[in-house]
């Protein structure tokens, strides 16, 4: 993941805690209901929302 567009304190520190800041490694899955993905941080898996997948910056 490349960074996190701008957020509010508590989403970043719990994306951070959830694997997903800056520098990490993850794995954008197929899109489930109501425009939400998986995403994959390790050996973690979690369902994360359209609204804060807008706010991660991925690169390929």
């Amino acid at each position: 993941m490349e960074h996190l567009r701008q957020v509010n304190a508590p989403l970043a520190n719990r994306l951070a805690e959830l694997g997903l800041r800056a520098g990490a490694q993850v794995e954008i899955g197929p899109a489930v209901a109501g425009g939400s993905r998986i995403v994959s941080v390790g050996t973690c898996r979690y369902a994360v929302d359209a609204h804060t997948l807008r706010l991660l910056e991925v690169l390929a």
